[in-house]
């Protein structure tokens, strides 16, 4: 009987040192105006000109050392187009001299996501939907994209707060009403809508295997309720060829 039991224990025994990697954990990824914490999902402006305004995105519960990250968000306005106050592409009023993207720690409370040092690419456009949609869909959108890159980073405290990209509007030419051409930028008074691309958010684990986020706050508005856009299937190939270098 000894001799059929030691085979058995010596299987278990191997069996236990030959053990398949843990899928990664769930990381959600939030949006939020101004920081980390407490998430706020409606901004109104204050201050004449507007003071800054400040759009955070935030990882929450990463567990799991980490090589990189991307996501898209899309800013629409339900009304018609983007007002020029939005502009913040090349072409746009105000242009893209009056947006900064950032991924350095928001406050000590909310440290870096990303790892040091990185490669950080970011792409503005102001493109039209692939289809038309009904509810009055608005026929252009602004897409921010950002991809960052960087060698293997060790996972923080489980559950910890950690800044991906903070986002700052200048809106110093901003104004109510109707556009002053080479003097300010019109349509600050309309409602937006902010939302995360379906599929594009992910970040990459230590081999550079892409992972999604669990996407939590996934959208945000300015000035109160926006009216919902159907979005376009995009794969994230596409959206990733978008990138400016």
């Amino acid at each position: 009987m000894r001799d059929l039991i030691r085979p058995f224990v010596n299987g278990l025994a191997l069996a236990a040192l030959v053990v398949a990697p843990s899928p990664a954990a769930a990381t959600t990824l939030d949006l939020s105006w101004d920081a980390c914490t407490p998430v706020i999902t409606n901004k109104v402006p204050t201050g004449s000109p507007p003071d800054p305004i400040v759009l955070v995105v935030r990882a929450v519960g990463q567990v799991d050392p980490h090589t990189g990250f991307e996501f898209r968000i899309d800013m629409e306005d339900a009304g018609a187009v983007l007002p020029d106050a939005w502009r913040f592409d090349l072409a746009g009023c105000p242009g893209e001299g009056f947006i900064s993207i950032r991924t350095d720690p928001t406050t000590a409370a909310c440290p870096a996501f990303q790892g040091l040092p990185a490669t950080v690419q970011t792409g503005i456009r102001y493109e039209p939907y692939a289809l038309p949609g009904p509810l009055g869909a608005p026929p252009f959108r602004f897409a921010l994209l950002v991809s960052s890159r960087y060698p293997v980073t060790g996972a923080p405290p489980a559950g910890a707060i950690r800044s991906l990209v903070r986002v700052v509007f200048n809106h110093r030419f901003s104004v109510l009403g109707p556009s002053d051409p080479g003097i300010n930028c019109g349509g600050f008074e309309r409602n937006l809508c902010l939302t995360v691309h379906p599929g594009s958010a992910r970040w990459f684990d230590a081999s550079g295997t892409p992972v999604p986020f669990d996407v939590g706050q996934s959208w945000l508005t300015f000035r109160g309720e926006c009216y919902p856009v159907p979005v376009a299937p995009t794969t994230w190939g596409t959206i990733k060829g978008q990138f400016r270098r």
